[in-house]
């Protein structure tokens, strides 16, 4: 769905507090993104500390953050299985009416445990219903030099970070390991590769080549192309706009 901007978050493992923690699936329990989906993009899910709201047009839902049904199920995200547990029949109702299919919206409890193997620093973390990574970080040099090659600019929604660093020189978070973002560390893992989501325009939903083709003329590898970087958090903190920032 939609990303929403907040002044401070609480890092922990798993990624920020309830950042990616709810997750909509298809009647074979496989995770629904904007890749099969770019209506997605049309609703706009904003948590309270008590409640998670979802808007779509002019409709909404409340969910209170501690509704859930007693059933653990199986769900997948990239053929992988994932443990979730169902919110409420009346939220699988809202969002089957609204997207004319079967649909069931799960959480992620603390007993639903899902690992991320990693090919630097520890062994594995957990991590939420994120593709891969807790944290995907990028600086705002990186989306200035990209804009720079673009018809038309693009925001960072477009590109889904969840933390964002001023920044001078482009893709230098590639280049990172120890980051200091205030109280807060993390480690950079790898860079971001990046996938057919990116393509998705955030306000009308409408797919195109960009900016994946721009992307593949300066940042692509092999059979990837990369932008921001993979983190994970190395301590539980929370971490505000503004704060300092140090590569250590």
């Amino acid at each position: 769905m939609q990303g929403s901007s907040v002044e401070s978050a609480n890092a922990l493992e798993r990624g920020f507090e309830n950042d990616r923690r709810y997750m909509l699936i298809d009647k074979e329990g496989t995770f629904i993104s904007q890749r099969t989906h770019p209506e997605l993009v049309f609703f706009y899910p904003q948590v309270s500390q008590e409640s998670l709201t979802i808007s779509y047009k002019n409709k909404s839902f409340k969910i209170p953050l501690n509704s859930i049904l007693q059933n653990t199920i199986a769900t997948t995200i990239f053929d992988k299985p994932v443990p979730a547990t169902e919110v409420s029949n009346e939220a699988n109702s809202w969002f089957s009416t609204i997207m004319n299919q079967d649909i069931r919206l799960v959480k992620m409890g603390e007993k639903n445990i899902r690992h991320k193997n990693l090919i630097k620093g520890p062994d594995q973390v957990e991590v939420s219903f994120a593709d891969g990574y807790p944290y995907l970080i990028i600086g705002t040099a990186s989306l200035k030099n990209l804009n720079s090659k673009l018809a038309q600019e693009l925001g960072f929604e477009r590109f889904r970070p969840n933390i964002v660093l001023e920044t001078h020189d482009p893709h230098i978070e590639d280049t990172w390991d120890d980051v200091k973002i205030g109280e807060g560390q993390f480690l950079v893992v790898k860079s971001c590769a990046r996938c057919p989501v990116v393509t998705v325009d955030q306000v009308n939903g409408i797919k195109s080549k960009e900016p994946l083709k721009t992307l593949a003329s300066f940042r692509k590898k092999e059979n990837s192309i990369y932008f921001g970087a993979n983190a994970i958090s190395r301590k539980v903190s929370s971490i505000r706009v503004s704060d300092e920032v140090t590569i250590l």
